[in-house]
Formats: C-alpha cells, sequence, structure tokens
C-alpha cells in the first residue's frame, strides 16, 4: 500500500508518530459491525483529530491495532497480531523481507508501507496474539500514546463465549484491566 501524502509530508508523519499521545477513556467497547467487533476511541494529540482502532475477528480470535490520523486519512501504524506474513517488497535483507505476525505497519519516505516487529516485545510475541490487552499496551508504547492503567476492554456479542453467565463475566472483567 501507498501512501503519497506520507510520502509528500514524511517529516511531518514523523513528527506525528513521535509526538505524545493521550487515550481519551478508559473503556474500548468493541461493538458488532460486518462480522467483527470493533471500537474507534478518540487520541488527543494537540489539534489534530486521530482515532485508535481495535478489530476483534471474533472467529479466529485476532485482534488488530490501528492508529489514523485525518489528515492522512491510512492508518498511520498498525498492529496486526495474527494473518499472513507481510512481504517487504522494498527491502533486499532477508530478514526484513517476510515478517510473520504479529507485526507492525509503516510508511518509508516512499510512502510505501513495510512491517516490522522490535525486538523489544520479542519475548512476549505469544502474549500479543492471545491477550487483547498486552497487544493494546505494546501498541501504545509503539504508537507512543499514553494508556491509563485501568482500561477495559469489553467485547461484542459477537464474542458471547466470555459472556456465558454473570459469574464468568465479572471473572473477565475483572481480568481485563491492563
Amino acid at each position: 500500500m501507498k501512501c503519497i501524502k506520507v510520502k509528500e509530508n514524511y517529516t511531518l508523519y514523523n513528527s506525528v508518530l513521535a509526538e505524545v499521545k493521550f487515550l481519551n477513556g478508559q473503556f474500548i467497547e468493541l461493538v458488532p459491525k460486518n462480522n467483527k467487533n470493533t471500537a474507534d476511541i478518540p487520541i488527543l494529540c494537540g489539534n489534530r483529530e486521530m482515532k485508535l482502532y481495535v478489530v476483534n475477528m471474533p472467529k479466529k480470535e485476532q485482534y488488530n491495532y490501528a492508529l489514523k490520523d485525518q489528515y492522512f486519512d491510512k492508518a498511520l501504524i498498525r498492529l496486526d497480531t495474527d494473518g499472513p506474513a507481510h512481504i517487504n517488497k522494498t527491502m533486499y535483507d532477508l530478514d526484513d523481507y517476510i515478517i510473520p505476525p504479529p507485526h507492525f505497519h509503516k510508511f518509508d519516505p516512499n510512502g510505501d508501507m513495510y512491517a516490522y516487529f522490535p525486538s523489544r516485545f520479542e519475548k512476549i510475541k505469544s502474549e500479543i496474539q492471545n491477550n487483547p490487552h498486552t497487544g493494546l499496551q505494546v501498541f501504545c508504547d509503539e504508537s507512543n500514546i499514553e494508556c491509563p492503567s485501568n482500561v477495559i476492554i469489553k467485547i461484542g456479542m459477537f464474542n458471547a463465549n466470555h459472556f456465558a453467565k454473570d459469574s464468568d463475566n465479572l471473572k473477565f472483567i475483572d481480568n481485563l484491566a491492563i
């Protein structure tokens, strides 16, 4: 995928990613939409209009995270916790060519999207893939988003197995705080 606005404004793109941002709220409620559970949460970042998107694929128990900005109109950075490996067509080092999940996506100076995975998260790779709260924390860390320590992710009814009965629901919600 290519983003012409990133290519034309790469310095701005990097400064937006580097700027400290703030998650607005303590609840992320994923609601059913097109066979997925989704949420879009406002992100506070100066006068920029930004949103954090969280998508849950219920059949796979997969969570993806993306930070979007109104000006660029694309995900500035994205975390895919599952799915196919990404092939970096502009990379020539084989270690950087095929990137299995989980992986992040960003844009290079030419506006081309590439995948990478920071080595500092290597020890928690399976946790990122299997725990939506770890995925959220890692995404926020990589995106410079300050995230309250008590954020709760509430999952919509497409993931009804987590809400089987009230006592199970309470136990599940108790375990959601990051």
